[in-house]
C-alpha cells in the first residue's frame, strides 16, 4: 500500500479514535452530572416525605389535644357534673330487690353521667384520643362513679338483654383502676 495513503488511514484511525475517546468522556462526564442529579433528587423526595410526615404527626397530635379538651369539657360539662353529684350523694349503696321501676328511675338519673364515660370509655377503646391525660386528671372520678354504679349498670344490661350496654365505661374503669395501681393508689374513698 502507498505510504501516502497508509499515513491518511493512520491519521482519521486516530482521528476517530480521539473522537470516540471525547464521546466516551463526554458520555461520562454526562452520567456522573445525571447521577448527581438523581441524588439530590432523591435527598430532596427524602427531605418532602420527613416533612410531610413531621406535619402529619403535628396535625395528629393537634387533633388528639382537641378531642382531649373536648372530653374534659363533657365530663365536666354542668349536667354531668350534677349527675355525678347525684351518684355520690343520693344514689342509694344497696340496690339489690328494689322494683324495676324504681331501677329505671334511679338509672334515668345517672344515664348522663353513665354515657359520658361510656362515650369516653368508646374514644379511648378506638384509639381516637389518648387515656393518660383523662385518666392521669380524673382517674379518681371514674373510679368513684364506676364504683357508685356497677350494680345498676348490670341491672341495665339484664334489662336491655345486652352484655355490651356501658362497656366502654366498664373498659374506661378497668384503665382507671389500672392506672391507680400503677401509680400505687390507694382506693379513693366513696362519698
Amino acid at each position: 500500500m502507498n505510504p501516502v495513503v497508509q499515513e491518511e488511514l493512520l491519521r482519521q484511525t486516530l482521528y476517530w479514535q480521539e473522537q470516540a475517546a471525547r464521546w466516551q468522556r463526554s458520555s461520562a462526564w454526562a452520567t456522573w452530572c445525571y447521577g448527581v442529579l438523581v441524588l439530590i433528587s432523591l435527598g430532596y423526595i427524602f427531605y418532602q416525605l420527613v416533612e410531610a410526615r413531621k406535619t402529619r404527626e403535628h396535625a395528629e397530635k393537634t387533633q388528639r389535644f382537641k378531642a382531649t379538651l373536648q372530653v374534659f369539657d363533657e365530663l365536666y360539662a354542668e349536667e354531668v357534673s350534677d349527675t355525678r353529684r347525684y351518684i355520690y350523694n343520693d344514689l342509694p349503696d344497696n340496690l339489690d330487690g328494689l322494683r324495676h321501676r324504681t331501677m329505671k328511675r334511679y338509672f334515668e338519673k345517672c344515664e348522663t353521667a353513665l354515657m359520658a364515660f361510656d362515650r369516653v370509655g368508646f374514644l379511648i377503646q378506638k384509639g381516637y384520643i389518648d387515656h393518660r391525660p383523662i385518666l392521669g386528671h380524673s382517674w379518681t372520678m371514674v373510679w368513684r362513679c364506676w364504683q357508685r354504679t356497677e350494680e345498676l349498670v348490670l341491672w341495665a344490661r339484664e334489662s336491655r338483654d345486652d352484655d355490651q350496654y356501658l362497656a366502654h365505661f366498664e373498659y374506661l374503669f378497668t384503665l382507671s383502676d389500672a392506672y391507680r395501681l400503677e401509680e400505687g393508689r390507694n382506693e379513693p374513698r366513696i362519698y
